[in-house]
């Protein structure tokens, strides 16, 4: 199926609405989208555009809700009090090539749900991509809450208020984006580990990291959260920081000196140059559906059979004894004889004188 040119409508709160739909493509629209459980679609070459006041999906330029493997490509895409780009318990998402602005919420937001039936278990977004975008914003950039495994790369992210923000997300990638001109933060951790940063390009932010303790307070104590197991190299090369103040001795592009991150993390290979974001590269994974259950068979009640019954057995010679016919005949002649000469006699009686 294809969508194409469609307008919004002052009559519409949501423009464009693709339910349990797959394999389908928006193009050339104008107005905001909203995915619900839709797979496999090509959301490319719009004009979305969103206002609104309440935090939903409904109030995103583009909104996606439990919807896997779909492409945002090269789309023009503005919120005003709402988010650029909204992804909830969505996987394997490619968000690729867009010009993205919002004011009010985050440019591009990934985010958890909870499970309806066992609230405290989590629907956490996995494998979403990123990448060639130009990102601006009033808030966060781009902000992972409760996220595993993104991977943010070769965008553009600048003049927000923090360019990245995670909150309880970990185990996720960052290698190759412009990062510039944060009024707070470059990077913003909350309870975010195992994180990797790499190949960026770190240009006059107010601050270039930050990490937030956080405090979570219990009847008779409080439990402070850190970020931690957060890398900011690969090992061998680091990113670029526009306020490294180390030198390069030897001529190798890489810093002698550690730069502090924030606390005890350091970027232990920090670049002297800007790194050419063009030359990082990344494999997506492949998404594979689950496949359906197969529908448990229901028993067929057999219908009861009905009862077999037995022929009578055939009678024996001792249950009915049988008298030959011709011993019956000769007893009833002698009866018949016996009482004819009785009656004979009877008849020949003298008469009295």
């Amino acid at each position: 199926m294809i969508v194409r040119n469609v307008y919004t409508s002052a009559h519409l709160r949501v423009t464009i609405t693709l339910f349990e739909t797959s394999n389908s493509k928006v193009t050339s629209c104008r107005g905001n989208a909203v995915l619900r459980d839709s797979h496999s679609n090509t959301i490319i070459d719009n004009e979305l555009r969103a206002t609104g006041s309440m935090v939903s999906s409904e109030d995103s330029a583009i909104g996606l809700t439990a919807s896997h493997n779909n492409t945002i490509a090269y789309n023009s895409i503005a919120a005003t009090a709402g988010y650029g780009v909204s992804l909830t318990a969505s996987s394997y998402n490619k968000i690729q090539g867009n010009d993205i602005s919002s004011t009010g919420q985050a440019a591009v937001k990934i985010d958890t749900v909870q499970v309806a039936s066992s609230p405290e278990q989590f629907v956490i977004p996995t494998y979403n991509y990123v990448f060639e975008n130009n990102i601006t914003c009033t808030e966060s950039g781009v902000s992972l809450r409760t996220a595993r495994n993104t991977f943010v790369f070769k965008n553009s992210i600048a003049g927000c208020k923090d360019a990245i923000m995670l909150s309880g997300s970990h185990e996720n990638h960052f290698l190759g984006n412009h990062i510039i001109d944060s009024s707070q933060y470059g990077i913003n951790l909350a309870v975010a580990n195992d994180n990797t940063f790499y190949h960026n390009n770190f240009l006059d932010n107010a601050i270039q990291a930050y990490e937030n303790h956080r405090v979570y307070w219990w009847w008779l104590q409080n439990d402070t959260y850190y970020s931690e197991g957060n890398t900011f190299d690969n090992g061998e090369e680091g990113n670029y920081w526009s306020d490294y103040t180390g030198v390069d001795e030897d001529g190798d592009g890489i810093g002698e000196t550690p730069h502090p991150v924030y606390e005890n993390f350091t970027d232990r290979y920090p670049l002297t140059t800007p790194f050419d974001v063009n030359s990082v590269t990344i494999v997506p994974e492949t998404w594979s559906p689950l496949p359906s259950p197969e529908p448990t068979p229901t028993p067929i009640q057999s219908a009861t059979p009905e009862p077999t019954h037995s022929p009578d057995p055939t009678p024996t010679a001792n249950s009915f004894p049988i008298i030959p016919v011709a011993i019956v005949s000769a007893a009833s002649a002698a009866i018949v004889g016996l009482g004819l000469l009785v009656c004979l006699k009877k008849s020949r009686k003298p008469k009295n004188v």
